[in-house]
């Protein structure tokens, strides 16, 4: 699990000599996804972030893990056109260095946000989806929780600002970013929170370990089992999602 692979005491200084960061300034953290499709609608948005932070602070280092080549070469391009001034440094994969190295962090919705979480660092949190997507969503009601980042949902209220849609803007994520690198305060009541949260997460993990160990003594499937079966299920179906579009393409064709 996640929370296993984080160690509680985040060595900052040790971090940043690792990836040859200066001590000096202030370090800001890019994860723009995982995915293609986040890159594409976070990654200018991002870039951009990084541009509005460096007019206030020219000293202060920027730089972004990335997941593959393929989402480093993408963002990079985003990088080139929104910030060309600003030397954002990509790195090829490395989240944990880096977050542990970062004093504040912009991070795109997903399991990032938990990493950050663990890391105990202040963050920005972005979700943007396709227009049609969001229309869809919003029309029908179809989002039920008060929050979409899992920091905030975990802890049942907002720990971290997160931004959705057209709020994701440069600006607003830099001025979100900005308002952690000039509020200890703020930085200092979230560090409570951060480390009961990490506590929470870790002691989560030891208890599913321990049932899933003792559920393996009796033969009963453990949760790794569930997770393996369900994940050839979404498999299955995929398959068979695109099997029906082929037949479909194949009867317009006829």
């Amino acid at each position: 699990p996640l929370a296993d692979q984080i160690p509680f005491e985040i060595d900052r200084a040790a971090a940043r000599l690792a990836l040859g960061l200066r001590d000096d300034s202030r370090v800001l953290a890019l994860l723009p996804g995982s995915r293609r499709g986040e890159v594409e609608h976070l990654g200018r948005e991002f870039a951009a972030a990084a541009r509005w932070l460096a007019h206030r602070d020219p000293n202060m280092q920027f730089i972004a893990p990335m997941a593959s080549p393929e989402l480093r070469y993408l963002f990079e391009q985003q990088c080139a056109q929104v910030a060309p001034r600003q030397l954002i440094r990509l790195e090829q994969g490395r989240a944990r260095e880096v977050l542990a190295a970062c004093d504040v962090a912009i991070v795109a919705s997903g399991t990032a946000t938990l990493e950050t979480a663990l890391s105990q660092r202040p963050m920005v949190v972005a979700y943007r989806m396709g227009r049609m997507t969001a229309t869809l969503l919003r029309r029908f009601a179809l989002v039920k929780v008060p929050f979409f980042s899992q920091p905030n949902l975990l802890a049942g209220r907002e720990l971290v600002p997160e931004y959705f849609q057209e709020r994701v803007t440069g600006e607003i994520l830099g001025r979100a970013a900005w308002q952690w690198f000039e509020s200890p305060q703020r930085v200092a009541v979230l560090g409570p929170a951060g480390t009961m949260l990490t506590a929470a997460m870790k002691t989560k993990a030891a208890t599913d370990r321990a049932v899933s160990t003792w559920w393996a003594t009796i033969g009963l499937p453990t949760r790794r089992d569930q997770e393996r079966s369900l994940h050839k299920l979404n498999q299955l179906e995929s398959r068979l999602l695109d099997l029906e579009e082929r037949l479909a393409d194949t009867g317009r064709g006829n």
